[in-house]
């Protein structure tokens, strides 16, 4: 027994050892492309696409959909949209109403949403008397890896309380405006943001620096919106 436990501990200091590197970097083209996947083209037909001229007039009353991340390996979601992930964007249309440019600004849920593709979206935003559709997708990669204090986690209590463990993340957004009624793309929006966090191992999650990349990445997406849609509005 007294040979097997310092094998045993031997063993346990070789793999923390080895992961206590420094950061890879995130996949990029993975995630760009992941995005682009997400979001359906706006008209197969060129010619009927140069044709659609915009028909909404303000105050708008935009459809927001906010398209869900898709399954992983093992059927598992690596992030997910939540409540103040639309508050955020809704927060859009509060600035935009004392000037009348927007009338109205809501999700559209899956419940009346039959498929994701382009023309079922705006068939359920047409439903809700919606004039245009803004379409939201994201994407995330996190980078996961330890410090030298991740060696106190051969001990109970340094997995609870050493910081060894970071993670990076990164969150790419990317939405695009259609009119409900012609098809006409009216703006398209990219917005990307980074978020680390250095914890112990025990509380250590790649979902809580994915919701600080996000949070980031959405607030610069408003921010460009609200921009977007004062030009888009006055012109």
């Amino acid at each position: 027994m007294s040979r097997r436990r310092p094998s045993l501990l031997v063993i346990g200091l070789v793999l923390i050892t080895a992961a206590a590197c420094g950061p890879h970097g995130f996949d990029r083209p993975t995630l760009t492309k992941g995005i682009g996947a997400q979001l359906p083209p706006a008209d197969e037909d060129i010619a009927r696409a140069l044709e659609a001229r915009p028909a909404a007039r303000p105050p708008m009353r935009i459809a927001l959909y906010l398209h869900p991340e898709p399954l992983t390996v093992g059927g598992s979601r690596s992030w997910s949209w939540k409540a103040r992930d639309k508050d955020a964007l809704l927060a859009a249309a509060e600035g935009l109403r004392g000037d009348r440019l927007v009338g109205d600004m809501f999700v559209l849920s899956d419940l009346v949403v039959r498929d994701r593709d382009l023309k079922s979206l705006r068939i359920a935003a047409a439903q809700h008397g919606a004039d245009t559709l803004l379409l939201v997708a994201g994407s995330a990669d996190v980078d996961a890896y330890n410090n030298p204090l991740s060696l106190l986690y051969l001990t109970v209590i340094g997995y609870w309380l050493a910081p060894g463990t970071h993670r990076d993340a990164l969150f790419l957004a990317r939405g695009a405006m259609w009119d409900v009624r012609s098809g006409h793309l009216y703006l398209t929006i990219e917005t990307e943001a980074e978020a680390r966090t250095l914890r112990p191992g025990a509380f250590s999650t790649g979902e809580a620096a994915i919701d600080q990349a996000k949070q980031r990445a959405l607030n610069d997406f408003r921010d460009d919106l609200v921009r977007r849609l004062g030009r888009l509005t006055s012109s």
